[in-house]
């Protein structure tokens, strides 16, 4: 139980914390969790990034394959 929120939880309810502070800092914590993600997903040259509307093309066409297996 390693995760943000638990931290925040446990702050809490300790009462170090208040519900309005533990949201607004869920927020930040979280978001930088994404962007350290992503920037070690940018990293990995497997990986084949799509925009949107080329994501749900490809996903349309690849459901549709599986579909007539």
């Amino acid at each position: 139980m390693t995760g943000n929120i638990y931290r925040l939880a446990k702050d809490i309810h300790e009462a170090n914390m208040t519900i309005p502070e533990a949201k607004e800092k869920f927020i930040t914590l979280d978001w930088r969790l994404a962007k350290r993600q992503l920037t070690w997903l940018r990293r990995n040259k497997y990986i084949h990034w799509l925009g949107r509307e080329e994501a749900k093309s490809y996903l349309e066409d690849y459901l549709k394959r599986r579909k007539t297996c």
